[in-house]
């Protein structure tokens, strides 16, 4: 932790003792994107404080923790909340027990592990009954396929009015490249499955212990949006692992398991459609790229952004070009040999 985050953590410990009466003997920093979420220890057990931006609300934050019991009782290892508190300052904070899980999501045996656990997580949301503050999120890591072109035109546009912030050609490819997914993706529109889903089913969210998921965290995410976004997502940062390289069969094999395995978790598998889909979805990702600096007020933010999403681009270029490649398997697994 930097001095920064030391002193904010220890100012949240601080009122924390004061709500409950909890002391801490110590605490560490256990990372996150969008909220702080710090390991607790307090007399005889370990507890995680999940604090929330302030642009969260109470309401949302409800939502949230009602999601979060629905899974559990629905049988996915959701980790349910003991309380939640509001600091000083009007943040939301959530008190949950913590779980030892050491095994990182990253690897394929672990994926295809994830994938059934995915479903029936689906399955709890499609069918719960939560809070409006449930269905919609302010900001996330996708863009709808509807709404693909627009998003990168406008951040295009952006780019083009600070032309030094991204490699040559850069916006022009990007805004190409999701123009030729869009036209894939509209033909398949009318029969995907949209309903409330998780979100970021990934390394840190998703725990796992002994190749079996042990731990479900942070909804924060949480949002009605087609399943296959929401199977495509962990595939799609599993793409972009350091040292992966570009996609290769090895990968289509490894997308057609995961699909497979969730199946055989859900009470409404995959159609064809969806399945055919799924490509197209992984080809559509840099698209949240481009919302992420439009939305980023930052001086250097749009350089930053843009310098990593032109990084990630030719990944994306290459599943869109093998397009037949990945549908065809997808679709004959459905089918048998």
């Amino acid at each position: 932790m930097t001095a920064e985050q030391d002193d904010e953590a220890a100012t949240v410990v601080s009122h924390l003792h004061a709500l409950t009466g909890l002391r801490a003997s110590n605490w560490r920093d256990l990372g996150g994107g969008f909220t702080t979420n710090l390991a607790l220890q307090v007399p005889g057990q370990t507890l995680v404080a999940r604090v929330h931006p302030a642009t969260t609300c109470r309401e949302r934050v409800r939502a949230l923790q009602a999601a979060r019991q629905a899974a559990a009782a629905a049988g996915v290892p959701a980790v349910e909340p003991l309380a939640l508190l509001a600091l000083p300052d009007g943040r939301q904070v959530e008190l949950e027990p913590f779980v030892e899980a050491p095994d990182p999501m990253r690897t394929p045996r672990r994926l295809v592990a994830g994938a059934p656990v995915l479903a029936r997580l689906h399955d709890a949301l499609r069918t719960a009954d939560l809070p409006p503050a449930a269905h919609v999120v302010a900001f996330s890591n996708h863009v709808p396929a509807p709404e693909a072109v627009s998003v990168t035109a406008a951040a295009v546009e952006r780019l083009r009015a600070e032309p030094a912030a991204a490699p040559e050609d850069f916006a022009e490819e990007l805004l190409e490249h999701v123009g030729q997914v869009a036209e894939g993706e509209a033909a398949l529109l009318a029969e995907q499955v949209e309903h409330l889903t998780y979100g970021d089913f990934w390394d840190g969210n998703v725990l796992l212990s002994r190749g079996e998921v042990a731990a479900v965290l942070d909804f924060g995410f949480l949002a009605d949006r087609a399943r296959v976004d929401d199977v495509a997502l962990p595939f799609w940062f599993w793409l972009l692992e350091p040292g992966h390289g570009l996609p290769s069969s090895d990968d289509v094999d490894l997308l057609v398991r995961i699909a497979d395995a969730y199946d055989a978790g859900a009470q409404q598998p995959l159609s064809d459609a969806e399945r055919a889909s799924l490509p197209l979805a992984l080809a559509r990702q840099p698209a949240w790229a481009g919302r992420q600096w439009l939305a980023d007020p930052r001086p250097g933010a749009v350089s930053a952004h843009a310098r990593k999403a032109a990084a990630e681009l030719p990944v994306a270029q290459h599943v869109l070009a093998h397009l037949g490649t990945w549908q065809n398997a997808l679709t004959r697994a459905r089918r048998g040999p």
